[in-house]
C-alpha cells in the first residue's frame, strides 16, 4: 500500500489519508515490526458507510529504516471509487 526509505536518519512526519468503506484497519511497520496502527469503522447506515481517514504521525528513523503501510483489514478509496491512498513522509529535522 506504500513504501518509503528513510535517506538520513531523523524525525520524519508521515501523513496517510483515504476513504474508509464501512471500516479499515491500518498497519504501519518499521523494518518488519508494527510500529501505529490505526482503525477506523464507520455506521452501518448507508449515509454512514464511508468516510474520510487522515492520520498523521512522527517517526525517529535510522538511515536506511524502512517503512510499509499495509491493509490489514476492511477497505479504503477516494472519492468516485478510485483505490488511490495518499501516503507523504518528510523530513522534519535530521540527527547527526
Amino acid at each position: 500500500m506504500g513504501h518509503f526509505v528513510a535517506p538520513v536518519a531523523g524525525n520524519y512526519e508521515f501523513s496517510i489519508s483515504g476513504r474508509a468503506y464501512q471500516k479499515a484497519s491500518i498497519q504501519v511497520r518499521l523494518n518488519g515490526q508494527v510500529a501505529q496502527y490505526f482503525y477506523q469503522e464507520n455506521g452501518p447506515d448507508a449515509n454512514e458507510q464511508s468516510d474520510d481517514e487522515s492520520h498523521i504521525f512522527n517517526l525517529m528513523l535510522e538511515k536506511d529504516d524502512d517503512i510499509h503501510l499495509f491493509l490489514d483489514s476492511g477497505t479504503l478509496q477516494t472519492p468516485n471509487n478510485y483505490v488511490t491512498i495518499t501516503f507523504i513522509g518528510k523530513l522534519i529535522s535530521e540527527i547527526s
